[in-house]
């Protein structure tokens, strides 16, 4: 997962900048920091409740396909331009 990481961080300012570039990777830490508490607590709940580790594994191939999504969506989506009036 550490290879992925220089990636991940070039996609917000492919389409924000200034203050909006650096309030959405202040946003996606906040995610990182909530999934890092989330994630090892909802991996031992299904550990516990289904007795193996399939459920915890099903949930982390959830999370990176819904997230590999997200990040197709925001690749494709059409970039809009702001024209300031002077």
């Amino acid at each position: 997962m550490s290879v992925a990481r220089p990636m991940f961080w070039t996609v917000p300012p492919l389409f924000l900048s200034g203050p909006a570039a650096a309030g959405a990777i202040a946003l996606i830490s906040v995610f990182a920091n909530f999934g890092g508490i989330l994630g090892p607590l909802i991996i031992g709940w299904l550990k516990t409740t289904t007795g193996s580790f399939s459920g915890g594994l099903y949930y982390v191939a959830g999370c990176a396909l819904v997230s590999s999504v997200a990040i197709a969506l925001v690749r494709t989506a059409p970039r809009v331009v702001v024209k300031t009036v002077p």
